[in-house]
C-alpha cells in the first residue's frame, strides 16, 4: 500500500519540530508527546496534551506555497482552539521538503477571515533562500519568518505552561 501523501509531508515537519528543539533555546524537557486527532481530515495534532498544531502542506518544491483553508479547515480551526483541552493552537504550513512556516491564531486572523463562507488562501514565499513572506486572502502580515527555527514561538508556549 503506498504511503498516504499527507504521512510524507507531516512526517518531515514533526522531524523538523523535533530536530530543532535541541538547537533552539528551550526549556522544556527532551521528550515531547505528539498524538494526532483522528477527524476526517488527518490535520490535527497534539503535543504534550496542551498545544494543538494544524497542519497544511503544499506538494510544490519551490516557492511560492499556496494553501487554500475552506470553510470545514476553518471551521475545525475554531474548535480546536476552544476546545478545554488544548490551550493553543497554530497553524503549520508545510512548503513542500523546503520549509515549515508556524502561524499562531492571531497571525492566521491577519491572513483569512474567519466569518467567511469562501475559499480562501495564503501564500508563502521566499526569495533567494531568505526568510518566509506570508500574505493571504484577507491581509498580509508585515514581519517575515524564519526558516531555521519556524518552531520557536511553540518551544516558548511550551516552556511557559
Amino acid at each position: 500500500m503506498a504511503t498516504e501523501e499527507y504521512k510524507r509531508f507531516h512526517g518531515y515537519a514533526i522531524a523538523e519540530f523535533l530536530d530543532n528543539k535541541f538547537q533552539a533555546d528551550s526549556k522544556h524537557n527532551n521528550v515531547f508527546y505528539i498524538e494526532r486527532i483522528h477527524n476526517s481530515m488527518n490535520y490535527l495534532y497534539m503535543v504534550d496534551g496542551k498545544c494543538g498544531l494544524f497542519f497544511k502542506h503544499s506538494k510544490a518544491s519551490r516557492s511560492p506555497w499556496q494553501f487554500t483553508f475552506g470553510e470545514d479547515h476553518i471551521q475545525y480551526i475554531k474548535e480546536f482552539s476552544n476546545a478545554k483541552h488544548c490551550s493553543k493552537v497554530f497553524v503549520v504550513l508545510i512548503c513542500g521538503f523546503n520549509a515549515v512556516c508556524v502561524l499562531s491564531i492571531d497571525e492566521l486572523r491577519k491572513l483569512i477571515d474567519f466569518e467567511s463562507e469562501n475559499v480562501q488562501s495564503i501564500r508563502v514565499k521566499t526569495f533567494h533562500n531568505s526568510s518566509l513572506h506570508v500574505s493571504g486572502s484577507f491581509g498580509k502580515i508585515a514581519r517575515t519568518f524564519s526558516k531555521t527555527f519556524p518552531f520557536q514561538k511553540v518551544y516558548e508556549y511550551l516552556d511557559s505552561i
